[in-house]
């Protein structure tokens, strides 16, 4: 701190003597104090040589420096602002939309990437941008076009081949999420959410094997994340192995905090219910109905009870609660368990 009041005091004097501070001197000293890490010592001495005059260049590029080093967005985004009036470079174009899109202001990147894309139409900086802009808007037709924009002059680029593959995989385009991730996977490892998307890609192909490779992997250096298990879980359903299915459904629950564990339940029920565990199946029921309040699960409840147990008005109950709620349902079940509540009715009337 008294360094820097010394170095204020000697710009003071040199305000008296010269009417200026601006000289190479003091930009040399902040030069110096950035690049040692004293970022409160740069700052102070530069809004003050600011303050006296705001047209120099290279003050505005060590400020705008600064702040982005020290991630303070608006003032980043102030004094590249003011470069980009005096160099109208794609460079400063690009940073500016980056910060905005750290920012959040999505919208007011585009116009800056926008910029820098209408300069030269192969500068894929701008290009990967304006397609992550738009994927981030949820504009996915505009996106998917700047991405096969940029695959076209660079077929090899691994954030397009990302950016696609996720592309890919909101629009259920499986075939092409597995063929973006396999490019990439050529270059570099692919990180655990992408190895969980590609997972769950090969379930959709029917490619189970495949799947439970990429899920298992994700799980050797991300251990505990349940959608890594909920997949495996699916993989292990289609290949009509309901023990490993179970195991990795109660894997998910252990380490779920979503809004899915509800659908946890009921999928380890109804392997459960594969394997005519009937009583087991009804446990797990009844804990899904504690997440989700859903028609299927009492329709299930009833199929258990009706396997298990003598007394029938258990049967009744849940399928009288399934078609109070079952607006939706298909019509085969609703027939179903009205025939059979009929029938169980007769049947214990007549006991």
């Amino acid at each position: 701190m008294e360094g820097i009041l010394k170095h204020l005091a000697t710009i003071l004097i040199s305000i008296v003597f010269t009417g200026s501070i601006l000289c190479q001197d003091n930009l040399t000293t902040i030069k110096d104090h950035f690049e040692k890490g004293e970022y409160a010592s740069a700052k102070s001495l530069g809004e003050v040589l600011f303050a006296s005059d705001s047209t120099q260049y290279e003050l505005m590029d060590l400020l705008s420096k600064i702040y982005e080093t020290e991630q303070h967005l608006p003032k980043a985004i102030k004094y590249n602002s003011l470069k980009f009036r005096v160099d109208s470079s794609s460079i400063t174009a690009r940073k500016i939309g980056k910060l905005y899109v750290d920012a959040g202001n999505i919208s007011s990147a585009i116009p800056f990437y926008n910029y820098a894309h209408h300069k030269n139409e192969k500068d894929i900086l701008a290009i990967k941008g304006l397609a992550e802009c738009y994927f981030a808007l949820e504009v996915l037709n505009f996106a998917q076009d700047y991405i096969n924009k940029g695959l076209a002059l660079d077929e090899s680029n691994i954030s397009l081949q990302l950016l696609n593959a996720r592309i890919a995989y909101k629009s259920k385009d499986y075939p092409m999420v597995v063929n973006s991730l396999k490019k990439v996977q050529n270059e570099r490892d692919l990180d655990n959410f992408f190895l969980r998307v590609i997972g769950f890609s090969y379930i959709q192909l029917d490619s189970a094997d495949q799947a439970i490779i990429y899920l298992n992997r994700s799980l050797k250096t991300d251990n505990g994340i349940e959608y890594a298990y909920y997949y495996l879980a699916l993989a292990y359903e289609q290949k009509q192995e309901p023990q490993s299915a179970i195991h990795y459904y109660q894997e998910a629950i252990k380490s779920g905090l979503s809004i899915q564990l509800g659908l946890y339940y009921r999928r380890v029920a109804a392997n459960l219910m594969k394997q005519e565990k009937w009583k087991d199946a009804i446990t797990q029921l009844k804990q899904s109905l504690q997440y989700e309040d859903l028609p299927a699960s009492y329709f299930s409840l009833a199929q258990c009870y009706d396997k298990t147990t003598i007394d029938k008005k258990q049967v009744i109950k849940h399928y009288e609660s399934f078609l109070k709620k079952a607006n939706n349902q298909d019509q085969t079940y609703i027939k179903f368990a009205e025939s059979r509540v009929k029938e169980l009715k007769e049947y214990v009337h007549m006991k």
